[in-house]
């Protein structure tokens, strides 16, 4: 029998079932007769009729029993019936018959087995649905154990986060208001570029102009160096050729009041032995101071004329001069105050600043050549 529950007949159970067979037969009489001894011609139809029906029910309970295919079997009761003795059809209807007590047996054992497994199974599924029971209420028991862990987890994870998300709610809106002042500061400083760059570009323009202005001041500085190195060296000229003809004139003036005075002496001695000793000696004492005193004064007063004429000529030779230099001057003077209103303003750099401070020293160093020149020119005119 296969799992299946289908019986197929193989050669050792038949020949243990052969054994059998002969036992049960020979326990019956008529078997044994039918077997050992020969049966008659007029009663072989009868028989063959009584078997047939015999081989047919066994046949048709194994049919019933469905554990054995019936087709192979009619075919090999058929082809025993042909081709057999008697003694074969004997065995092998035996055999059928115990086959089917066999088979019956053996269903029986199946359904007492099948009970019994039933019976197992329905005790292993109440075993199992208790055990599914009990596994069912401890996890429903871990479920809520669990389920109220992860509640107060996520009690204590939502006051935790709505704390955190409180936080940093308070950060972004610190970091908010440092944006929004950041982007204040920005817009200030973008302003304070543009303005810084209209006011480097007003700078620039604002150098480049000082620089052309310093280039002119430069070159206005050199000529009037020029100028006032020119005016020292007259001055100088006129100081050397005025202290000069002053010492010629007082070398000819004392010269000549020496010769006066040599002269007085020798009057002196004629009056003195004219008119004598003593009261010429008192009169030619008295006259002699007298003449002294007039004769420096001459002498200085002639000094003076002589400077004065002398000077007069040249004078008149430079005035036509220094009233040129004098309208250049002029115009440098203009200029110089045209650079110290310059100077005053707070973008000029440490060197242009020393540069205008030596022009306008120049400028005063010329003011004051200027201012001496015309009170010596206001003095000639008043004596002249």
């Amino acid at each position: 029998m296969n799992r299946s529950g289908c019986v197929y007949v193989t050669g050792e159970f038949l020949s243990s079932n052969a054994i059998m067979a002969r036992s049960i037969s020979g326990s019956s009489e008529e078997d044994a007769m039918y077997v050992t001894t020969p049966v008659e011609s007029s009663d072989d139809d009868s028989a063959e009729n009584r078997k047939e029906e015999a081989l047919n029910q066994v046949l048709s309970e194994i049919e019933a029993t469905g554990a054995i295919n019936s087709g192979g079997l009619r075919q090999l009761c058929r082809r025993v019936q042909r081709e057999g003795t008697p003694f074969t059809v004997a065995n092998l209807e035996s055999f059928l018959r115990v086959l089917v007590q066999e088979l019956r047996r053996r269903q029986g054992e199946m359904r007492n087995l099948e009970e019994t497994i039933r019976a197992r199974d329905d005790m292993h599924r109440n075993q199992m649905h208790r055990l599914y029971e009990e596994m069912d209420h401890h996890i429903s028991e871990e479920k809520d154990s669990i389920m109220r862990k992860e509640e107060l987890k996520f009690e204590t994870a939502r006051s935790s986060l709505l704390s955190e998300l409180a936080r940093r709610d308070e950060q972004i809106q610190e970091v908010e208001e440092q944006r929004r002042e950041t982007v204040a500061h920005l817009q200030e400083l973008r302003d304070r570029e543009a303005a810084t760059k209209q006011d480097n570009y007003r700078l620039l323009e604002s150098k480049y102009e000082l620089e052309s202005k310093l280039e002119k001041e430069r070159k206005t500085n050199y000529r009037l160096q020029q100028c006032i190195e020119e005016i020292r060296r007259d001055s100088i000229w006129d100081k050397r050729k005025y202290m000069s003809a002053g010492f010629h004139l007082a070398k000819s003036i004392v010269l000549e009041q020496q010769g006066l005075l040599n002269q007085l002496e020798i009057l002196k001695s004629m009056t003195a032995t004219l008119e004598g000793k003593e009261d010429d000696h008192n009169k030619t004492k008295k006259w002699e101071s007298q003449n002294y005193f007039e004769g420096e004064s001459f002498s200085n007063s002639l000094d003076s004329c002589d400077q004065f004429t002398s000077a007069d000529y040249e004078y008149d030779e430079e005035i036509c001069g220094t009233k040129q230099r004098l309208a250049s001057l002029d115009s440098l003077k203009s200029m110089a105050s045209s650079t110290s209103s310059f100077t005053s303003s707070r973008w000029r750099t440490p060197c242009l600043k020393e540069e205008l401070d030596n022009v306008q020293v120049c400028s005063n160093s010329l003011d004051s050549a200027v201012n001496d020149r015309e009170v010596v020119v206001q003095f000639h005119k008043r004596i002249s």
